[in-house]
């Protein structure tokens, strides 16, 4: 029986997936194909902290699959902690292409709140 699952997201941005990487000391993402419990996914793998397999995300789609047995080999919160950097390393790169800054505020729970500035 599968137990593999699909997040439907949109995490296409390799600078974005790298620098959300960097940021949690996680592993270099790496291209491959991975097996999780009862089925071999290809795709970018991410090492999340405590996870028994990686998650895997197809750079095309955006979509992430997943095997953490409902908790049991993984932590949904590693999975959101991820997405959140994932989420504010792209928001901070756009921003910056257009000349905004910005600054960063962690607070409790993994939340992330930016601050962007800009001409006025």
């Amino acid at each position: 029986m599968s137990h593999v699952s699909t997040l439907d997201t949109e995490l296409k941005d390799i600078d974005g997936i790298r620098a959300a990487c960097d940021h949690l000391n996680l592993p270099a993402p790496e291209e491959g194909t991975f097996q999780l419990f009862s089925e071999s996914v290809s795709g970018l793998g991410i090492k999340l902290p405590g996870w028994k397999y990686p998650i895997v995300v197809d750079l095309k789609t955006g979509k992430v699959k997943f095997d953490n047995y409902n908790g049991t080999w993984g932590k949904a919160e590693e999975l959101n902690n991820f997405q959140n950097r994932y989420l504010a390393a792209t928001t901070i790169a756009m921003a910056r292409r257009r000349g905004l800054s910005v600054k960063e505020v962690e607070e409790s729970a993994g939340v992330v709140r930016l601050k962007v500035r800009g001409m006025v």
